[in-house]
């Protein structure tokens, strides 16, 4: 006596997996069957798939979540917590070092250009953003002393069109960046590589800005947003390699 299903048929109890609509494909992920639609397969530099529109899209809906969502938020927090830790604390090996690292504890003290931050504070946070923005920004002010200004990714922008303009980052024929354009309140300001440096989470060879951590699926993490859960997920969102 054997098991049957609903039109009588004998329930097979093979485990071994079977080929479901295959079309004599040699590679099986580019199939299109009745069980698999068709995706959007354009290749071609990520300048023309990463436009400016659907990077800020993406910009926003990561933000969102790090907002509502308790497990992005937890994830990203506990990346920081364990990757940052108490921060870079530089060491001198020279006969004046106790003098050269009062003076840097002194400096991270104010090393912030808006006095908000001190440096490790700083770190702290440059981490949480590159995982919710793809990308931050460090602005080098030289008058009247050396400070740091953060730049957040959606400040690094340009309203027009200039020739070798990458949404805010200007690059050579090599694909070496050369400058970069900040939103200053209503006015845009055009800075040199030199004096910025884009710390960002690269997607290709040429990424010129980054994407946020969740940019694969956020609908999925947005509909775990309005799950209620009663257990915390101790998940871990692995980060992109830099």
């Amino acid at each position: 006596m054997s098991l049957v299903d609903h039109n009588g048929r004998p329930i097979s109890t093979d485990s071994a997996p079977k080929k479901r609509g295959y079309v004599n494909n040699y590679y099986r992920g580019a199939e299109i069957n009745r069980y698999r639609s068709a995706l959007n397969w354009h290749t071609a530099d990520v300048g023309t798939t990463l436009n400016k529109s659907v990077r800020r899209r993406l910009l926003g809906y990561a933000r969102w979540m790090f907002v509502n969502s308790g497990v992005c938020r937890g994830s990203v927090n506990d990346l920081a917590r364990y990757s940052v830790g108490n921060g870079l604390i530089p060491q001198s090996n020279s006969e004046h070092a106790n003098e050269y690292e009062s003076f840097f504890s002194q400096w991270a003290k104010v090393a912030d250009l808006g006095n908000t931050f001190t440096f490790w504070q700083m770190q702290r946070l440059a981490s949480v953003r590159l995982d919710v923005d793809g990308d931050l920004g460090f602005l080098f002010v030289k008058k009247p002393f050396p400070q740091l200004q953060i730049i957040e990714s959606h400040n690094i922008e340009h309203d027009g069109f200039d020739v070798g303009d990458h949404d805010g980052v200007y690059a050579n024929a090599a694909g070496r960046p050369t400058a970069y354009s900040v939103r200053d309140g209503e006015s845009i300001r055009k800075v040199s590589a030199n004096d910025f440096h884009l710390v960002l989470s690269p997607i290709a060879l040429v990424s010129f800005e980054g994407l946020p951590l969740w940019h694969m699926r956020p609908i999925t993490f947005a509909t775990l947003s309005s799950c209620s859960t009663t257990k915390r997920l101790g998940s871990r969102c692995p980060r992109p390699l830099v």
